[in-house]
Protein backbone atom coordinates (compact mmCIF):
# COMPACT_ATOMS: atom_id res chain seq x y z
CA UNK A 1 0.00 0.00 0.00
CA UNK A 2 1.21 3.37 -1.08
CA UNK A 3 0.71 6.25 1.00
CA UNK A 4 -0.93 9.37 -0.18
CA UNK A 5 1.44 11.94 -1.29
CA UNK A 6 3.05 14.62 1.37
CA UNK A 7 3.14 17.93 0.81
CA UNK A 8 6.03 20.26 1.40
CA UNK A 9 7.06 24.11 0.63
CA UNK A 10 10.95 25.12 0.57
CA UNK A 11 11.44 28.74 1.01
CA UNK A 12 14.56 29.28 -1.45
CA UNK A 13 16.12 32.66 -2.87
CA UNK A 14 13.05 34.59 -1.98
CA UNK A 15 10.52 31.88 -3.07
CA UNK A 16 7.96 29.11 -1.59
CA UNK A 17 8.34 25.78 -3.47
CA UNK A 18 5.67 23.74 -3.48
CA UNK A 19 6.84 20.28 -3.62
CA UNK A 20 4.52 16.45 -3.22
CA UNK A 21 6.45 13.79 -2.68
CA UNK A 22 5.79 10.04 -1.64
CA UNK A 23 7.47 6.77 -1.18
CA UNK A 24 9.89 4.84 0.48
CA UNK A 25 12.66 5.05 -1.55
CA UNK A 26 14.81 2.43 -1.47
CA UNK A 27 15.58 2.51 -4.84
CA UNK A 28 16.43 5.63 -5.39
CA UNK A 29 14.06 8.97 -5.42
CA UNK A 30 12.03 9.96 -9.10
CA UNK A 31 12.19 13.71 -9.87
CA UNK A 32 8.79 14.35 -11.71
CA UNK A 33 9.11 18.22 -13.51
CA UNK A 34 5.54 19.21 -15.30
CA UNK A 35 5.80 21.50 -18.42
CA UNK A 36 3.14 24.76 -19.64
CA UNK A 37 1.09 24.92 -18.36
CA UNK A 38 0.38 22.35 -15.73
CA UNK A 39 1.44 21.36 -12.04
CA UNK A 40 2.65 18.83 -10.32
CA UNK A 41 -0.64 17.02 -10.15
CA UNK A 42 0.12 15.91 -14.43
CA UNK A 43 2.37 13.29 -12.48
CA UNK A 44 -0.29 11.78 -10.10
CA UNK A 45 -0.26 8.11 -11.94
CA UNK A 46 3.16 7.56 -12.42
CA UNK A 47 4.26 9.17 -8.73
CA UNK A 48 2.24 6.73 -6.99
CA UNK A 49 3.24 3.57 -9.68
CA UNK A 50 6.97 4.27 -8.93
CA UNK A 51 6.66 4.75 -5.14
CA UNK A 52 4.47 1.28 -5.44
CA UNK A 53 7.57 0.15 -7.19
CA UNK A 54 9.99 1.22 -4.58
CA UNK A 55 11.39 4.88 -5.06
CA UNK A 56 10.53 7.98 -3.64
CA UNK A 57 8.11 10.51 -6.09
CA UNK A 58 8.98 13.97 -6.36
CA UNK A 59 6.92 16.61 -7.95
CA UNK A 60 7.38 20.33 -7.55
CA UNK A 61 5.26 23.12 -8.81
CA UNK A 62 7.87 25.16 -10.44
CA UNK A 63 8.26 28.69 -10.00
CA UNK A 64 4.91 30.49 -10.89
CA UNK A 65 2.90 27.34 -11.04
CA UNK A 66 0.29 25.74 -8.71
CA UNK A 67 0.93 26.55 -5.34
CA UNK A 68 4.50 28.13 -5.65
CA UNK A 69 5.11 31.75 -5.27
CA UNK A 70 6.09 33.69 -8.55
CA UNK A 71 9.26 35.81 -8.14
CA UNK A 72 9.04 39.92 -8.34
CA UNK A 73 10.36 39.79 -11.61
CA UNK A 74 9.07 36.84 -13.72
CA UNK A 75 10.80 37.38 -16.95
CA UNK A 76 14.31 37.26 -15.67
CA UNK A 77 13.76 33.71 -15.17
CA UNK A 78 16.80 32.00 -16.91
CA UNK A 79 17.37 28.27 -17.02
CA UNK A 80 19.63 28.13 -14.28
CA UNK A 81 16.98 29.88 -11.99
CA UNK A 82 14.95 26.24 -12.71
CA UNK A 83 17.74 24.36 -12.31
CA UNK A 84 19.17 25.88 -9.02
CA UNK A 85 15.43 25.44 -7.81
CA UNK A 86 15.75 21.69 -8.28
CA UNK A 87 18.84 21.44 -7.01
CA UNK A 88 17.80 23.22 -3.47
CA UNK A 89 14.62 20.79 -3.69
CA UNK A 90 16.58 17.73 -3.50
CA UNK A 91 18.75 19.26 -0.66
CA UNK A 92 15.92 19.93 1.00
CA UNK A 93 14.35 16.42 0.85
CA UNK A 94 18.08 14.96 1.55
CA UNK A 95 17.83 13.02 -1.60
CA UNK A 96 21.34 11.67 -2.90
CA UNK A 97 20.65 8.94 -5.65
CA UNK A 98 17.91 10.21 -8.10
CA UNK A 99 16.13 9.67 -11.10
CA UNK A 100 14.87 12.59 -12.69
CA UNK A 101 11.07 13.05 -14.54
CA UNK A 102 10.71 15.54 -16.46
CA UNK A 103 7.91 16.99 -19.23
CA UNK A 104 7.80 19.96 -21.82
CA UNK A 105 10.84 22.04 -20.95
CA UNK A 106 13.54 22.26 -23.45
CA UNK A 107 16.67 19.70 -24.35
CA UNK A 108 18.66 22.64 -22.47
CA UNK A 109 17.47 22.50 -19.51
CA UNK A 110 18.28 18.55 -19.37
CA UNK A 111 21.51 19.41 -20.48
CA UNK A 112 22.21 22.44 -17.94
CA UNK A 113 21.37 19.82 -15.12
CA UNK A 114 23.71 17.35 -15.79
CA UNK A 115 26.11 20.16 -16.72
CA UNK A 116 26.18 21.80 -13.24
CA UNK A 117 29.16 22.21 -11.52
CA UNK A 118 26.69 22.04 -8.39
CA UNK A 119 25.54 18.40 -9.17
CA UNK A 120 29.01 17.03 -8.56
CA UNK A 121 27.24 17.12 -5.11
CA UNK A 122 24.93 14.01 -6.12
CA UNK A 123 27.46 11.20 -6.18
CA UNK A 124 25.21 8.14 -7.40
CA UNK A 125 23.80 8.08 -10.49
CA UNK A 126 21.18 10.29 -12.33
CA UNK A 127 18.53 8.69 -14.15
CA UNK A 128 16.30 11.08 -16.66
CA UNK A 129 13.11 11.05 -17.92
CA UNK A 130 11.79 14.07 -19.71
CA UNK A 131 9.06 14.89 -22.37
CA UNK A 132 9.74 17.62 -24.76
CA UNK A 133 7.47 18.17 -27.32
CA UNK A 134 5.53 15.48 -26.60
CA UNK A 135 8.53 13.11 -26.23
CA UNK A 136 9.22 11.39 -23.34
CA UNK A 137 12.41 10.52 -22.22
CA UNK A 138 14.07 8.18 -19.91
CA UNK A 139 18.01 8.42 -19.86
CA UNK A 140 20.75 7.20 -17.44
CA UNK A 141 23.60 9.71 -17.03
CA UNK A 142 26.75 9.45 -14.44
CA UNK A 143 27.57 12.63 -12.90
CA UNK A 144 30.20 14.76 -15.67
CA UNK A 145 29.38 12.74 -18.23
CA UNK A 146 26.38 14.08 -20.08
CA UNK A 147 27.78 17.36 -22.86
CA UNK A 148 26.77 20.74 -21.96
CA UNK A 149 26.57 23.21 -25.00
CA UNK A 150 28.86 22.12 -27.57
CA UNK A 151 28.20 22.38 -31.37
CA UNK A 152 27.20 18.59 -31.44
CA UNK A 153 25.84 17.83 -28.54
CA UNK A 154 24.97 14.00 -27.70
CA UNK A 155 23.26 12.31 -24.50
CA UNK A 156 26.18 9.58 -24.40
CA UNK A 157 23.51 7.18 -22.35
CA UNK A 158 20.61 5.07 -23.03
CA UNK A 159 17.12 6.56 -23.70
CA UNK A 160 13.58 5.37 -23.60
CA UNK A 161 11.78 7.68 -25.79
CA UNK A 162 7.55 7.19 -25.25
CA UNK A 163 5.79 8.92 -28.28
CA UNK A 164 1.71 8.97 -28.68
CA UNK A 165 1.52 8.78 -32.31
CA UNK A 166 -1.94 11.16 -32.29
CA UNK A 167 0.76 13.81 -30.73
CA UNK A 168 0.33 17.36 -31.92
CA UNK A 169 3.85 17.86 -32.46
CA UNK A 170 4.20 14.88 -35.11
CA UNK A 171 2.40 17.84 -37.13
CA UNK A 172 5.35 20.27 -36.50
CA UNK A 173 7.07 20.66 -40.01
CA UNK A 174 9.62 17.79 -40.23
CA UNK A 175 9.23 16.26 -37.11
CA UNK A 176 7.36 12.73 -37.45
CA UNK A 177 10.60 12.69 -40.12
CA UNK A 178 13.33 13.83 -37.60
CA UNK A 179 11.67 11.05 -35.25
CA UNK A 180 10.87 8.01 -37.58
CA UNK A 181 14.24 8.59 -39.70
CA UNK A 182 16.49 8.14 -37.19
CA UNK A 183 17.74 11.58 -37.14
CA UNK A 184 17.33 11.97 -33.49
CA UNK A 185 19.96 8.97 -32.78
CA UNK A 186 22.82 11.26 -33.64
CA UNK A 187 22.06 13.32 -30.80
CA UNK A 188 21.30 9.74 -29.09
CA UNK A 189 22.74 7.05 -30.15
CA UNK A 190 21.46 4.85 -27.73
CA UNK A 191 17.82 5.48 -27.98
CA UNK A 192 15.16 3.28 -27.73
CA UNK A 193 11.54 4.55 -29.02
CA UNK A 194 7.91 3.34 -27.72
CA UNK A 195 4.95 4.69 -29.57
CA UNK A 196 1.40 4.47 -28.07
CA UNK A 197 -0.91 4.42 -31.19
CA UNK A 198 -3.86 6.39 -29.70
CA UNK A 199 -1.35 8.33 -27.58
CA UNK A 200 -1.75 12.16 -27.54
CA UNK A 201 0.52 14.77 -26.45
CA UNK A 202 -0.46 13.85 -22.56
CA UNK A 203 0.31 10.16 -22.75
CA UNK A 204 1.07 9.40 -19.56
CA UNK A 205 -2.68 11.01 -18.53
CA UNK A 206 -3.71 9.13 -21.19
CA UNK A 207 -2.56 5.60 -21.00
CA UNK A 208 -1.10 5.42 -16.93
CA UNK A 209 -0.60 2.68 -17.07
CA UNK A 210 1.05 1.87 -20.03
CA UNK A 211 3.02 4.59 -19.29
CA UNK A 212 3.64 3.25 -15.86
CA UNK A 213 4.90 -0.07 -16.75
CA UNK A 214 7.14 1.75 -19.64
CA UNK A 215 8.71 3.71 -17.18
CA UNK A 216 9.40 0.92 -14.53
CA UNK A 217 10.74 -1.13 -16.25
CA UNK A 218 13.15 1.23 -17.53
CA UNK A 219 14.14 2.24 -13.78
CA UNK A 220 14.40 -0.96 -12.94
CA UNK A 221 16.84 -2.01 -15.86
CA UNK A 222 19.01 1.02 -15.08
CA UNK A 223 19.29 0.56 -11.31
Amino acid sequence: MVDKEEHSYLDTRGLSLHIAHVGKGELGAVLFIHGFPEIWYSWRHQMNAVAKAGFTAIAPDLRSYGLSTQPSEPEKTTWEDLVADLLAILNFLSISKLRKDRRSWTLQTHLLLCHSGSLRKISMPILLYMRNLGFIFLSKCHTGHCIGEQPDPKIEVPVLLIMGEKDYAFKFPGMENYVRSGTLKHFVPDLEIKYIPEGSHFVQEQFPDQVNQLVITFLKNHI
